[in-house]
């Protein structure tokens, strides 16, 4: 249940589409030598998790829509928020009941201490300070093409900060409340 999982253009899709192109490279003997394999796009590396986020009271013109969250970790040291985004996610906004939520996948820089501890004991976030930004396809570019990365002057819907403690599982989700979303 709980509605659809898997969407055209969004991050779980892409992700399964590029294996599928990159499947159809090496079949096809695009590859003749190492220089022609796809560079690697960032420097982060991913962990799934079954972290919940929601976002309640969504607004009625976001219904139906792909929405994608950026979150971002306070970090206390610098007194200012991390470089990196520490989690994204992505799913269509349930546009009925005004409600957004799905799991987060967390970031990590690679070669660093969180990459480390998580490959260890699993992928978590510490409870504290975080700031979403809310982007939506408003218009369906991703649908339209499939790996298309949406502009974040057109497509950024506001930001939002909140404090959670992450605990894993659907019925111990981190919300945040739609108003309380500064909308641009």
């Amino acid at each position: 249940g709980g509605g659809k999982k898997f969407i055209i253009g969004d991050l779980g899709y892409q992700s399964f589409r590029n294996w599928i192109e990159d499947y159809a490279r090496i079949k096809s003997g695009k590859y003749k030598i190492a220089a022609d394999l796809p560079k690697q796009s960032n420097n982060q590396t991913q962990f799934g998790t079954e972290l919940w986020f929601r976002v309640t009271n969504t607004p009625a013109d976001w219904g139906d829509k792909l929405l994608f969250t950026t979150i971002y970790m306070w970090d206390e040291k610098l007194g200012n928020w991390e470089k990196d985004p520490i989690a994204v996610s992505d799913r269509l906004v349930w546009g009925k009941g005004k409600t957004w939520q799905h799991t987060v996948t967390v970031m990590a820089p690679k070669g660093s201490a969180r990459e480390t501890i998580w490959r260890k004991s699993g992928p978590s976030l510490t409870p504290g300070k975080y700031k979403v930004v809310v982007q939506l396809d408003k218009d369906g570019v991703s649908a339209k093409t499939w790996d298309a990365k949406l502009d974040d002057k057109t497509t950024i819907v506001g930001t939002g900060e909140f404090k959670a403690s992450w605990k894993t599982g659907y019925g111990q989700m981190t919300s945040i409340d739609a108003a309380n979303i500064t909308r641009k």
